[in-house]
């Protein structure tokens, strides 16, 4: 005779769901944790400080302003790439600085 008691299978049933929903929160912790570490690698940002981004565009976007940030670019000077006023001044400037 079998011993079927509701209770017993009851709690099964509960730890059964608790056991697949905590393998699906991991699965989905290791996902992140791949992505991260993918945005990481290309970007140099460390994947500790893109924990709170929900996907890779999000956390690319993030590591991008997070190196402007901490990297500032130069914004050039303000007439680069044009022909000097006085190129005779300039030149007796550089011939005075690096040919005496």
């Amino acid at each position: 005779m079998a011993d079927t008691n509701p209770t017993e299978s009851a709690d099964d049933t509960e730890e059964l769901e608790a056991l697949r929903a905590y393998k699906a929160e991991r699965e989905a912790a290791d996902a992140k944790a791949a992505m991260l570490a993918k945005v990481s690698k290309r970007t140099g940002v460390p994947a500790d400080l893109l924990q709170g981004c929900a996907d890779e565009e999000s956390a690319m976007q993030f590591a991008h302003d997070l190196d402007q940030y901490a990297h500032p670019k130069p914004q050039g000077m303000p007439n680069q790439g044009t022909v000097p006023e006085h190129p005779a001044q300039t030149n007796a400037l550089q011939s005075a600085l690096f040919n005496d």
